[in-house]
């Protein structure tokens, strides 16, 4: 009997062992938890906006069918908090955004249920964080502190005498600003400058005398494009992105504009999470899509418990960086709050508002990481773009690299850090103090694994004080580097390797001791425009019987000629001539113009196809009859 139970009892295990290898080989079991990689806001973190969406970010792809019902928010004074679940175009990040913002001052906790698989069905493990919203709000800056850096009036070039300029250009506006070259283009990059211009009184501490214009420019300093810009508001990064649009950002506006190859605004990007303003200092369009903002992060601090001395009542401005998705959500948020201590900065930290990081810059490295350029921090910071974590920090109090050649000067107050197709890295060196006498663009080769930064290429300008604001460093494609330098005389320089100047260009620089014109970075680019607006056609009298046609089509980079048509009237014009294209405005004389009173230019591309005419202009010579007066239009 024992030995037919034993039989029994075994026949049994057997077949329980078959069924459960059934069901593996028939089923996908769920395998081991695995922890998501970033949250934002960070576990801990303390003055964060009471707008914030929360996200986090996993390994693997999401599957977005568990994704929903998976976050617990509750506030500490607000409840807890319904919202909507979205998975990012990464398909890794999900972001919950509350229906409702969270109550100032308050705790709020994030709970992640164990709900969420990927793709894979893997169960993906959930968890806890937690943060602390800002108590306080801090008063917006002006627009002059916003902008200029806190820096003092910048001293002038010795043996630079004040420059003035005037155009011969006609078709312009009157107040086109002055652009003098200086030294004529040889062997430059391909393609137009791209800068913006505007004034700077550093008695009054006001942009109001400002003209300002959005600019792309040739060899010879005449406009390609121009586009004149609400008078009194300076503009900032004008530039073109890796998907060919334009962008740039206003002064006081509310982010960056994009232009499309019609110079039609298309789109606006601004920082989200319930930041007040988007920072003018930079702004990258990335490749698949997304968008990479700064910050400026004003909060009450009390630094009287930070440093002896410090304003119980200080404002301190950390930097806040945001990438956006193709729909404009946030799927990555990195504060300088959770990661850089406020004694990091060179500033005074008694003062009553303190700017410990000022970023100016963002660059995607090669591996995809961040590059940061902070002034007051003196350093560019590596982070990881995954985690958030600091990878690196290279210059100012935490340098964790060795700068040679030995005895060599590190950069401070630099702008403008870049990853280039070498693998160096590139900025410009400002050296903003007292008893700097140059600013530079500087090149360095990185050896990221025994941490040595080794200085490979300069290009110095003399500058008492070396450039107090702006300023940019790009490299050309023909190894050149286009500098931008900001507050500096001359505005632009395109240097060669060899330490010989390919190209330069300034507006003049100084307009009285205390009045500057500046430009905040400068650029080269190939860029083809097709404006919508038509040409412009001025006629004017140069003798008693000889009449000059001058005539341009701003943003048109496709002209290769232009038909001059003239007519006694507008019902007889004929073709009077064909002339190529000269620069940004050509120009034809007609010293007998005889019976014709009426005149029109088209433009011809590089096909032989005419284009959009021109505006209509009668000549000044002409007796202007009723039936011709109707004609004067199209200034």
């Amino acid at each position: 009997m024992l030995k037919r139970v034993l039989v029994l009892s075994a026949t049994v295990v057997l077949m329980f062992l078959a069924i459960v290898a059934l069901m593996r080989m028939t089923t996908t079991p769920l395998a081991a938890a695995q922890a998501y990689v970033y949250t934002s806001p960070r576990d801990g973190a303390r003055l964060v906006q009471p707008g914030t969406t929360i996200a986090i970010r996993y390994a693997e792809t999401v599957d977005p069918a568990t994704v929903e019902g998976q976050f617990v928010v509750t506030g500490s004074q607000s409840g807890t908090h319904d919202g909507v679940v979205r998975v990012a175009d990464d398909g890794r990040t999900i972001i919950f955004v509350p229906t409702d913002e969270f109550a100032r001052g308050e705790v709020v906790r994030v709970q992640v249920r164990d709900g969420i698989e990927s793709a894979e069905t893997t169960r993906l493990s959930g968890g806890e964080f937690a943060f602390t919203v800002a108590a306080t709000v801090a008063p917006q800056p002006t627009l002059f502190e916003q902008i200029v850096d806190g820096a003092s009036t910048p001293s002038a070039t010795p043996n630079r005498a004040p420059m003035t300029a005037t155009t011969d250009l006609k078709t312009v506006p009157a107040d086109f600003p002055p652009l003098i070259v200086t030294v004529p283009a040889s062997g430059t990059g391909e393609g137009g400058i791209f800068l913006t211009n505007f004034t700077v009184d550093w008695q009054r501490f006001s942009f109001s005398d400002s003209k300002s214009y959005l600019l792309i420019l040739d060899n010879n300093g005449e406009p390609i494009f121009y586009q004149r810009m609400t008078p009194g508001v300076p503009y900032f990064d004008f530039k073109k992105q890796p998907n060919g649009y334009l962008s740039y950002n206003e002064g006081n506006g509310p982010g960056f504009y994009v232009m499309n190859e019609q110079y039609e605004v298309i789109d606006l990007f601004s920082v989200g999470n319930g930041y007040p303003r988007t920072d003018n200092h930079d702004f990258q369009m990335l490749p698949n899509g997304h968008a990479i903002l700064m910050i400026y992060d004003r909060q009450p601090v009390d630094m009287s418990q930070i440093v002896p001395d410090g304003d119980p009542d200080a404002i301190v401005i950390g930097l806040v960086l945001q990438e956006l998705d193709t729909e404009k959500n946030v799927v990555f948020e990195w504060r300088s709050w959770d990661h850089i201590p406020i004694t990091d900065t060179t500033v005074d930290l008694t003062t009553d508002e303190v700017d410990y990081v000022h970023g100016n810059s963002v660059d995607v490295d090669h591996d995809g990481n961040w590059l940061i350029s902070s002034r007051y921090l003196d350093e560019v910071t590596k982070i990881d773009r995954e985690t958030g974590e600091i990878i690196w920090r290279l210059g100012g109090k935490q340098n964790m690299f060795t700068f040679q050649p030995a005895g060599g000067e590190p950069f401070f107050d630099q702008h403008d850090a870049r990853r280039i197709a070498n693998g160096n890295l590139t900025l410009f060196d400002n050296r903003a103090a007292d008893d700097s006498t140059y600013a530079r663009a500087v090149e360095y080769e990185l050896d990221e694994e025994n941490f040595i930064a080794r200085r490979v290429w300069e290009y110095r300008q003399d500058a008492p004080g070396g450039a107090v604001a702006m300023g940019s460093a790009q490299r050309l494609a023909n190894d050149n580097t286009l500098i931008g330098w900001g507050t500096m005389y001359p505005s632009v320089t395109e240097a060669r390797i060899d330490g010989t100047v390919a190209f330069e260009l300034t507006f003049g620089q100084y307009l009285t001791p205390t009045m500057t014109r500046n430009s905040y970075r400068a650029f080269r680019d190939i860029w083809e425009g097709d404006p919508q607006w038509p040409p412009v056609l001025v006629a004017s009298q140069i003798m008693s019987d000889a009449l000059q046609l001058n005539y341009s089509w701003n943003g048109a980079t496709n002209v290769i000629s232009y038909n001059v048509y003239a007519g006694e009237t507008l019902d007889d014009m004929h073709l009077f001539e064909t002339t190529l294209k000269d620069g940004f405005e050509t120009v034809t004389v007609i010293d007998t113009p005889g019976a014709d009173c009426v005149y029109q230019i088209e433009p011809v591309d590089v096909d032989g196809t005419p284009m959009m005419r021109s505006n209509i202009v009668l000549a000044p010579h002409c007796i202007v009859s009723q039936l011709l007066m109707p004609i004067l239009v199209q200034d």
